[in-house]
């Protein structure tokens, strides 16, 4: 599914269901919606981070983002410039 597509499902969700309880633990602190299958926007299951990110990874979909990031994104944020500008030295030919 195309990072487009996702992002339409997340915002359909959001405007039909509200937020309530994680199903699984009663918790209300970091909800999500959980949608185990995108084709079915509104069928949503409510899970705390943590479990949002447990069922995600029973169903083989944790770490896989819309685009790809380098390790030093992922240990860092933003890389090593934390998001500011990077500015390289332009080296001349002449």
């Amino acid at each position: 599914m195309t990072a487009l597509r996702k992002r339409t499902v997340r915002k359909q969700a959001a405007r039909a269901v509200t937020l309530g309880p994680c199903a699984v633990c009663g918790s209300r602190d970091r909800v999500h919606r959980h949608h185990d299958d995108w084709t079915k926007p509104l069928e949503v299951t409510m899970l705390c981070q943590r479990h949002h990110t447990e069922r995600e990874m029973e169903l083989g979909r944790w770490g896989r983002g819309c685009k790809p990031q380098s390790a030093i994104e992922r240990v860092w944020g933003k890389g090593i410039d934390n998001g500011k500008r990077r500015i390289r030295n332009a080296t001349s030919t002449v």
